[in-house]
Parts: structure tokens; sequence; C-alpha cells
């Protein structure tokens, strides 16, 4: 006998048996389009900041200035 079956105190008919193997490959299935799920978004995620970090520091390079140990900002005190 099973573990589930003991625990039951009786032996499951073949209406429980259907059940309970659809219900564990429904539960795995679940779980692994999940994980695939997960790591497609991760994935897209890290890229899509990846590119907008890039795309931010371009801007910042553009008023920042590094001499020897100095940092020096330039930016247009007319421009709003």
């Amino acid at each position: 006998m099973s573990a589930v079956t003991r625990a039951a105190g009786r032996r499951l008919g073949l209406r429980g048996r259907l059940s309970l193997s659809y219900g564990i490959a429904f539960i795995l299935l679940v779980l692994s389009v999940g994980l695939v799920f997960r790591s497609t978004l991760r994935s897209i995620m890290y890229t899509n900041t990846a590119e907008i970090l890039e795309q931010e520091w371009s801007a910042v390079r553009g008023y920042l200035q590094i001499d020897g140990n100095r940092t020096v900002w330039f930016f247009d005190r007319n421009n709003r």
C-alpha cells in the first residue's frame, strides 16, 4: 500500500487513483510552466534593465568629465 492509501485507511478506487494521478500531473505541469515563465521573464527584465542603464549612463557621461581625481559636472544654467 502506498502512503496515501494507508493514510486514508482504505484503498483508493479507480476514481480516486485517477483523481490523485491527474492532480499530481497538473501540479507538476503548473510548476514546470511557472519555472519556464520565471526564467524567461528574468532574462527579459535583465536585458531591458541593462539597456536602460546603459542609455542613462551615456546621458550622464555627456555632463560628467573626470580629470585625474576630480569630477567636473558641466551643465547649462539657462536650460530650463
